[in-house]
């Protein structure tokens, strides 16, 4: 059990410290893409990050190793459904095929063991694993950039304390976007992660031999896989699509000289960020329609609902939730 829980603290981001550690040392290095990525560097940061949070007491933090995958979460996933299948090599070969991707997209953990611990910490199994940690580890790089926006924000308000609408009107974007990626990672760590953990400690305490621990263990992760909506594709292109647009605009407005200084760049921002206000917000009313139709499906957990009572706390899209219905 020792060993699990020290997988879920680095692969489920349980161990939160260390994680901001390490996003802290690496994210100039994980912006850069998969193809001009130094892993040896990578490594070396990871041991650091290790050594200096709280999991410089964890006995098996040395099993943490660094590994890059060539292809994003849904191509992983369609690898992981082929296995065994006529489908395996054609979706290898594809792909081994596809473009390079950022850095941070490739990034994952792997945490290895040997036997006799290895008949639970499968390869099937470290494979969820990190399944689930590259779709978190995404999101909070997500969330740290639309945060840096946020302090960008801050130092140009001191440059220009009549606060432009130019900026007022970006700043209620990303604070969409925020409310968004946090409310994801909030739903995925404390209402899927959380939950599933302790009904797994508590089968745990029953099982009587190695094929039940086994048994608890897979259904402890495909319950998991399953409530995160990786499993579902739909949700998930429509979650990339709506994280790959907070990336787009964090990226736009990082760069970007105060607003206050050039009226013709100001204008032009201003066009931008109410372009890409409509963009995400038709996304994410989609996406919480998709998850409004997919809840009535018996085979899907009633669980997925309660990010929709999360984003929409204030009623703010129940007006286009309610016209969808009808």
């Amino acid at each position: 059990m020792k060993r699990i829980e020290s997988v879920k603290h680095y692969l489920l981001m349980d161990q939160g410290d260390f994680i901001v550690q390490f996003l802290d040392l690496t994210e100039d290095e994980l912006c850069k893409q998969i193809d001009d990525l130094n892993e040896i560097r990578l490594t070396s940061l990871l041991e650091l990050a290790l050594r200096t949070s709280s999991s410089c007491t964890d006995p098996y933090k040395d099993s943490v190793k660094v590994e890059l995958f060539p292809s994003g979460i849904r191509d992983m996933l369609v690898n992981m459904i082929s296995i065994g299948t006529p489908m395996e090599k054609e979706t290898i070969f594809e792909l081994n095929d596809t473009f390079s991707i950022p850095g941070v997209e490739a990034f994952s953990l792997r945490f290895e063991v040997k036997w006799p611990v290895s008949l639970v910490l499968n390869d099937r199994a470290i494979t969820n694993y990190q399944l689930i940690f590259r779709h978190l580890f995404f999101c909070k790089h997500v969330e740290r950039r639309l945060c840096q926006v946020w302090l960008d924000g801050k130092k140009y308000k001191k440059l220009d304390p009549k606060d432009p609408v130019e900026n007022r009107t970006a700043f209620a974007l990303r604070q969409k976007m925020l409310n968004f990626v946090q409310n994801l990672l909030y739903y995925m760590a404390f209402e899927v992660i959380e939950p599933a953990w302790h009904i797994f400690l508590s089968t745990m305490n029953r099982v009587q031999n190695i094929d039940q621990v086994m048994e608890a263990h897979s259904s402890f992760l495909s319950s998991i896989v399953h409530d995160s909506m990786l499993t579902t594709p739909d949700l998930l292109d429509s979650i990339t699509t709506l994280l790959s647009y907070c990336i787009q605009f964090s990226k736009k407005f990082l760069k970007k000289t105060p607003l206050h200084s050039n009226q013709r760049l100001a204008s032009a921002m201003q066009k931008s960020t109410i372009e890409f206000d409509k963009i995400f917000s038709d996304y994410l009313v989609q996406f919480l329609r998709k998850v409004s139709s997919i809840v009535q499906n018996p085979n899907q957990s009633s669980k997925v609902v309660n990010i929709i009572h999360r984003m929409n706390f204030n009623g703010y899209y129940s007006r286009a939730l309610e016209d969808h219905e009808l």
